[in-house]
């Protein structure tokens, strides 16, 4: 579906636009990363790596339950960990 956009900031906050409208925004200080992507990708009905992103730089201040330390939603390790889950 045309028209979703993501915006990716402050390695914290993951936000859904929707023709330039505002829709939701997730917070990585309570939300998992896995979590995110599932939310987005059921809301949206689109693999969320198909969703166009707007970010200053790939930020890999990310957590996410199922790997240690913190990751960029577009690494390769967490790109795996996401197709395993889905």
């Amino acid at each position: 579906m045309e028209g979703y956009k993501l915006v990716i900031r402050d390695n914290t906050y993951v936000s859904l636009y929707f023709e330039n409208k505002f829709v939701c925004c997730y917070d990585n200080d309570t939300t998992y990363g896995e979590d995110i992507v599932y939310d987005i990708e059921k809301r949206t009905k689109m693999d969320f790596y198909d969703i166009p992103v707007k970010m200053p730089r790939d930020f890999d201040g990310f957590r996410f339950r199922c790997l240690s330390g913190w990751h960029s939603f577009y690494s390769n390790e967490v790109k795996n960990l996401i197709t395993k889950t889905r």
